[in-house]
């Protein structure tokens, strides 16, 4: 069985197609199964796509801890997902569209209470130590704040946060570029990792972009064309495949097709400071 140290590390610029991504099986009967998709992986980042059955979740036991010591960017592609914090009960759900901001070091479950499958694609910045986790997961608490509740709706703030769900609605919109101009919605950013979400209608483009940090793009529906003229690449992507950008490259993302293209822009960095157009 595949494991993450077997594959090796992403560091060319290059389509990563969904037929060709490597697929793992995390768990064992105490922490339940999930399925990762693992479209890249490298010192500075790691893109994978996670999957939980119907009525399903994932906890911890002696050999699986889900704890991540950094920033995670945990992007619903389809269903409804929630995630708890063991340690002080902190419960959110998210639905498709919509992202949860992790801020590690963190434990965390997660929970799918559908009839229908899950589909998470976890931007994870930089990726998770396999060194092994030494402690044990906090006892875990009532799925609840308690504090929030004292006299809900007016004490919703109260009480310790350390989850944020954020949508297009409460984005931070920015327009990246001066004559081809994207619209970014920007669903989380800090020093570590960014994510951000955007459409292409049919025939637009991008002007070109580079960043100094990696970069990842992934195709939620429609079809797109990645180039990179340095390379002399000009790779097709459709709905599920990725496109990998190292540190520094020159990039940009067209819209050929007659029908619009919905995409999710991950960066292991700050995108205000990390990314430029030219």
């Amino acid at each position: 069985m595949t494991r993450i140290q077997d594959i090796l590390p992403i560091i060319t610029a290059q389509a990563v197609r969904r037929g060709d991504v490597p697929l793992l099986l995390w768990g064992d009967e105490k922490s339940g199964f999930i399925a990762d998709l693992i479209y890249a992986v490298n010192e500075q980042m790691l893109l994978a796509g996670i999957r939980i059955p119907p009525g399903k979740y994932f906890q911890w036991s002696d050999d699986y801890k889900p704890v991540y010591t950094t920033d995670a960017c945990l992007y619903v592609l389809e269903g409804q997902y929630t995630v708890q914090l063991p340690d002080t009960g902190e419960v959110v759900v998210a639905d498709a569209g919509e992202m949860i901001l992790l801020r590690g070091p963190q434990w965390h479950f997660g929970h799918n209470f559908t009839d229908s499958e899950v589909r998470v694609l976890e931007t994870i910045a930089p990726p998770p130590s396999l060194d092994p986790v030494p402690e044990a997961c906090p006892t875990p608490v009532l799925g609840m704040n308690k504090k929030a509740l004292h006299d809900f709706p007016f004490s919703r703030g109260e009480g310790e946060t350390r989850l944020s769900v954020i949508g297009r609605k409460t984005a931070s919109p920015a327009l990246i570029g001066a004559e081809n101009k994207v619209l970014f919605y920007i669903l989380g950013c800090t020093d570590k990792v960014s994510v951000a979400v955007f459409d292409l209608i049919a025939g637009q483009r991008s002007e070109t972009i580079r960043c100094s940090k990696d970069v990842t793009i992934y195709v939620e529906s429609g079809r797109v064309h990645v180039r990179i003229a340095s390379e002399g690449l000009w790779d097709e992507l459709s709905a599920e495949d990725a496109f990998y950008i190292p540190a520094g490259t020159e990039w940009q993302i067209f819209n050929h097709d007659d029908t619009p293209a919905s995409l999710h822009f991950a960066l292991a960095g700050n995108i205000g400071t990390d990314l430029e157009t030219l």
